[in-house]
Order: structure tokens, then C-alpha cells, then sequence
């Protein structure tokens, strides 16, 4: 059976929460603030673990968990069922945040954590503030949701680094026209057209969750980096965690179209006064690679309405949130209608005009 972690308060033996503001371990008990440093001499820091891009590599062959694994809560005995890739976890019986040990060593240890600081209470009311001026919601949403659950979970990340040499081409036409007696001329001119640009990129988000919904995810971004700490254990005590099961390596596609995307429209922009533009060839070197394997706080809060479940994603630092609402076809309609109505009209008062 699968040892687990916790992190009890030394002075009442009571289960202790990372509060991200504060940043320590918060004892809802009595009360304590301990600072997570006091839980380091149990760690084993993995000095040697793969920390570049290579070494990464595909990391499967490091897993040796089933696909579901029974561990027993160390506060209360009860037996816990949970996934392969679950780190950090909360018994439902008592309420007891544990870490499930082994889960988070090794090449699967994160270099930084990017701590909670949108508390649950802010996530709950996120909903209500998402939903403002969305005219297209049906007004009985509001009373009649209701909130099935609310999770605070970090999820796996893998933060890409890298610079780029590029060279974009183009193929422009302008156009001018001018009037002599009673002609009119038009001259075409036809551009080719070279950009080159040298552009660096810092920590390009990339979710190493095969389940992970990445639109959804990459829909709250952005994160701030900047507050990102080193990973201890006892930043995760009262979140659910979870461990990547995608590598660096695959990750690695979707952070280059990330940045061929950013490339394309930085260099672009540069590319005015023409009446058409086409790219016609484009070329990226990356001259440099690194990535960082990084847990990031992300509320998830599943809704009903109606007999039919919506999902929301809340970013754990920045409150912002993301996800599908229903839609009012009644007020779809009457919207169509009213805008139908309008074009009608102009089109009569233009008719009107020009007779």
C-alpha cells in the first residue's frame, strides 16, 4: 500500500494549509503560521535530477504506478482510492490533505511551484462576476445553478524558454491611380518583401496533462512567473496535485507553435501600407532551448443547470476565469430579430433617399 505525507501543526497536531498571501503553512486549529522550510529536512531534494529539456526526455519509463492506487490516510485510517498521476490529495473522510510519497521524486520532482492566492471563498464568487453582462444567459441561471464542486488543484506544467532567428518573406501589391483628361490610370506594384527578427521567450506555458483541455487552460492565462518559488512539498498541503504524464519532449510542438504564432504576428506588424500582403516563406531557428517543470494553481468548479454539467476553469493567482455558458435561444432570437429589423430600416430610409 502507498505511503502518504501530511503536515500537522506542532503545536496542536491539526492538518496545515499553504496560504499562498502569506506564504506559510496556516494551522485552522489554533491558529499557527509555520514556515514551510521546517518540513525540508524530510525531503529528498534530488540534487541530480534531469533538469534541461534532454534530460527530461519522454519519462515514462520512470512510472511504475498503476493506473490506480489504494493508500491509507495517516490521520484516520480510512482507505483511499486515486489515480496513477495524483500527487497530492485530501481524504474525504476527515478532511486530511496528504501527499502520496514517491509521486513528485525524481525527474517527476517540479522545479518551481506558482503558490495559490485566490482564495475558495474568490473562487466561488468568480461565477457571478464571469456572468456579468452576458446577455445571452437565460435569466433563471443565475437562481437556479448550482455549484456540484470546487477544487483547488496544481496542475503540471512545463515552462519553455528559447531564442529565435527569424526570416519571414512576403509578397506585397500597392496600388495607385491617378486621372489625365479622360482617362484613368492605375499602376500595380508588386513588393517582395524580407523581415528578419531576433526574439526571446520566457516561460511559454505548456499543461503536461494528456486529459487536460489545453484551449481551456491557456484561456486564463496569463500567470505571473515572477512569484513562482522552488518546489517543497509542503507548498501543495490542502491543494490536490497531480504529476505529468505528457513529456517536455511532446509538450516541445505545442510551445514552438506557440512561438511561430507570436513570431509571425510580431513580425507582421512591421508589414503596413500595402494594399495586399501574403507570406510566402518563413523560417525560425531556436538557438536556444531550455524548459522548467512547474505546478500551476487552477481552480476547477463544475456547475448544474437544467440537468446538464458545466465545467469552469479559475486561475488560482489572477481570479480570471474561463469556460461555457448556457444560451437563452429566446434571446438569441429576439437579438437576430432586432438586428434584421434595423438593417430593414436602413435599407428603406436609403431607398427613400435616393429617389
Amino acid at each position: 500500500m502507498t505511503e502518504t505525507k501530511t503536515f500537522k501543526c506542532p503545536s496542536c497536531g491539526a492538518p496545515l494549509a499553504y496560504e499562498g498571501e502569506k506564504e506559510k503553512l496556516l494551522c485552522a486549529h489554533c491558529g499557527a503560521e509555520i514556515e514551510p522550510d521546517a518540513f525540508l529536512e524530510d525531503e529528498d531534494l534530488d540534487a541530480d535530477a534531469p533538469r534541461s529539456w534532454d534530460k527530461y526526455g519522454d519519462g515514462k519509463a520512470d512510472w511504475s504506478d498503476s493506473d490506480v492506487t489504494l493508500y491509507t490516510c495517516p490521520s484516520c485510517g480510512g482507505e483511499i482510492i486515486c489515480e496513477g498521476n495524483t500527487a497530492s490529495t485530501v481524504c474525504p473522510y476527515c478532511d486530511n490533505p496528504a501527499l502520496i510519497e514517491g509521486r513528485l521524486s525524481g525527474a517527476f520532482r517540479p522545479d518551481v511551484v506558482l503558490p495559490f492566492t485566490v482564495k475558495e471563498k474568490e473562487a466561488k464568487a468568480a461565477l457571478k462576476k464571469f456572468c456579468k453582462r452576458k446577455w445571452l444567459l437565460p435569466r433563471a441561471f443565475h437562481k437556479e445553478n448550482k455549484t456540484e464542486s470546487l477544487k483547488g488543484i496544481y496542475i503540471p506544467f512545463w515552462l519553455y524558454d528559447c531564442d529565435t532567428n527569424s526570416r519571414f518573406t512576403y509578397s506585397a501589391i500597392r496600388k495607385t491611380s491617378w486621372r489625365s483628361g479622360d482617362y484613368r490610370y492605375t499602376r500595380t506594384s508588386y513588393y517582395k518583401l524580407i523581415r528578419r527578427g531576433l526574439l526571446d521567450f520566457v516561460n511559454i506555458p505548456v499543461d503536461g496533462s494528456v486529459a487536460a483541455d489545453n484551449t481551456l487552460l491557456e484561456s486564463v492565462e496569463p500567470f505571473r512567473f515572477e512569484e513562482a518559488v522552488p518546489y517543497t512539498d509542503a507548498l501543495l498541503a490542502g491543494y490536490l496535485a497531480q504529476r505529468y504524464d505528457d513529456s517536455a519532449e511532446s509538450c516541445g510542438v505545442r510551445a514552438r507553435e506557440r512561438v511561430a504564432a507570436s513570431v509571425d504576428t510580431a513580425l507582421r506588424r512591421t508589414v503596413f501600407g500595402y494594399l495586399s500582403v501574403r507570406k510566402t516563406s518563413e523560417d525560425i531557428m531556436f538557438t536556444k532551448n531550455e524548459v522548467r517543470y512547474a505546478l500551476i494553481p487552477l481552480w476547477f468548479m463544475n456547475t448544474r443547470y437544467r440537468d446538464k454539467s458545466y465545467t469552469f476553469v479559475i486561475n488560482g493567482q489572477t481570479g480570471k476565469m474561463s469556460g461555457t455558458l448556457p444560451v437563452s435561444w429566446g434571446k438569441f432570437f429576439a437579438f437576430l430579430g432586432g438586428i434584421s429589423a434595423l438593417v430593414a430600416g436602413l435599407c428603406m430610409l436609403a431607398a427613400f433617399f435616393a429617389i
